[in-house]
């Protein structure tokens, strides 16, 4: 079965997912999917405070920062059957498949909606976005709609092999800020992708100030603003 938990960064949502998976696990095989690439200081700050809320719950963490379908070689499928598998977070995977070919130099954060993105993704969407406000060309659609779909179908290749999937992503849509061309583009990006896994999803839930609440079947998950992006 699939779960989807989403939330503002620092909502508690994290803490959700981590006793969400060992309630499902019940002695079964645990494992962390880690996405986030631990550049920057601050980036090596979230890595090590998931570390620790981690800490004495059994996972073992698979660092996975791009095509995640070979998480289930990893764990290997006669033993994946049974398995419980958190896989934190679609934001930092989706940001690293979009700007994985842009350069690593001088890694910094990104504050606003890309909050929740890694340093390296990060940057990369900042040198983009100069390059587009300069004249530079944007992404076409297709090369976004490619990796949504490759994503989608690798997670449905790993929900299809294991015994619960646990995904949790972001919301970082409520700011009210209008981002740089490439931002925005991955915005509109990560919320298609977090209506699509809702649809998906067995159970959706959006953690609110520590409080789970249950999303309801049909309704969209994000709180993107569409028509100030598109």
């Amino acid at each position: 079965m699939l779960y989807l938990i989403t939330g503002v960064s620092g909502s508690g949502k994290s803490e959700y997912a981590e006793n969400l998976a060992v309630r499902l696990s019940s002695g079964a095989p645990l494992y962390y999917a880690a996405t986030m690439e631990p550049y920057g200081a601050e980036g090596q700050a979230r890595i090590a405070r998931h570390h620790k809320l981690r800490a004495g719950k059994g996972f073992r963490t698979i660092e996975c920062y791009r095509n995640i379908a070979r998480i289930v070689d990893e764990i290997g499928r006669e033993q994946c059957c049974d398995a419980v598998i958190l896989l934190e977070c679609m934001s930092n995977l989706l940001a690293n498949e979009m700007f994985a070919a842009e350069s690593a130099a001088a890694r910094t954060d990104m504050s606003g909606a890309a909050s929740d993105m890694s340093g390296a993704a990060s940057h990369a969407a900042r040198q983009k976005d100069n390059r587009a406000w300069c004249g530079g060309q944007q992404p076409e659609s297709q090369e976004t709609d490619g990796i949504s779909s490759r994503l989608l179908s690798e997670i449905c290749c790993i929900l299809r092999q294991c015994k619960h999937l646990i995904i949790v992503t972001n919301d970082i849509f409520s700011d009210g800020i209008v981002y740089m061309p490439e931002t925005q583009a991955y915005m509109r990006e990560l919320g298609r992708l977090n209506r699509q896994l809702a649809d998906m999803a067995g159970e959706a839930v959006e953690v609110v100030y520590g409080i789970p609440m249950r999303i309801p079947a049909g309704n969209a998950i994000s709180h993107e603003k569409n028509d100030a992006m598109e």
